[in-house]
C-alpha cells in the first residue's frame, strides 16, 4: 500500500520515534504504543500472505490501540477498497482523515510517480482508484486532468483541472496545464488568467508536486 512521500514518511518516523521512547521507558514492552506498533507489522505481514481476515483484525485491534492514529484506518480502507466494498473503504478513508487530515497527499497513491515515469496507463489506474476512495481528492483529479491533457482529451482535461482546482488552488503544474488547454481550445483570456496564477504561486513560494 502506498505509504511513501513527506508527510506520511514524517508521520511515520514520528510513530517509530514514540515506540523507542515508550520502549525505553517500559522495556517489558507491554504499553499500548508499542503493542500497536506491533499490531501493524503483524497486520502488514498478514497482509502480504493475502490473509484478509487476519490483516482486517490486527489493523481494528491496532486501532483501539492507537486512538490517536490514521494509519490503521488508512489501511483498512485499502483492504476493503481491494475487496470492492467501495462505500465501507470510503467510510473508513474519511475516519483516517478525521485522525490526521495530512494522510490526504499526492503521494497517497502510485498516480504521480507513474505519471512522472511517462505511464500513463498505470497512473490512470492509480489516480481512478484514489477517486474510488476520496471522489474529492484533488491530486487524483488534477492527475487524471494532466493525462487527458496530454492525450489531447481537452474538454476533459479542462474539467478535471478546474475540478480539481476548486479543490486546491495551490497547485502551480495544475494552472500551467490548464492554461494550456485554454489557449489550445480558443480561450485566450482565461489562458492568460491561468498563467498569471501559476505564477503568483511560484513567486510565492508554493513548490511542484514534483
Amino acid at each position: 500500500l502506498p505509504l511513501g512521500g513527506v508527510t506520511l514518511g514524517a508521520a511515520l518516523a514520528e510513530a517509530l520515534g514514540d515506540e523507542l521512547a515508550q520502549r525505553l521507558a517500559d522495556p517489558t514492552g507491554r504499553g499500548p504504543l508499542v503493542r500497536g506498533m506491533e499490531l501493524m507489522r503483524e497486520a502488514s505481514a498478514s497482509a502480504d500472505r493475502a490473509d484478509v481476515g487476519g490483516a482486517e483484525r490486527q489493523y481494528r485491534a491496532a486501532a483501539a490501540a492507537l486512538p490517536a492514529a490514521a494509519a490503521p484506518w488508512y489501511h483498512l480502507a485499502h483492504l476493503s477498497l481491494d475487496a470492492g466494498q467501495i462505500d465501507d473503504a470510503q467510510r473508513l478513508y474519511q475516519r483516517a482523515l478525521a485522525v490526521d487530515p495530512s494522510y490526504r497527499t499526492s503521494f497517497g497513491s502510485r498516480g504521480f510517480p507513474w505519471y512522472w515515469e511517462g505511464d500513463l496507463e498505470r497512473a490512470d489506474r492509480e489516480f481512478q482508484r484514489a477517486l474510488l476512495l476520496d471522489p474529492r481528492d484533488p491530486y487524483a483529479l488534477l492527475g487524471l486532468g494532466l493525462i487527458a491533457a496530454d492525450s489531447r482529451r481537452w474538454d476533459q482535461a479542462a474539467t478535471q483541472l478546474t475540478e480539481a482546482l476548486s479543490m486546491d488552488d495551490r497547485r502551480v503544474e495544475g494552472y500551467r496545464a490548464l492554461g494550456a488547454v485554454l489557449a489550445r481550445t480558443g480561450r485566450p483570456d482565461e489562458a492568460i488568467r491561468a498563467y498569471e496564477r501559476s505564477l503568483q504561486l511560484t513567486l510565492a513560494g508554493e513548490p511542484l508536486l514534483e
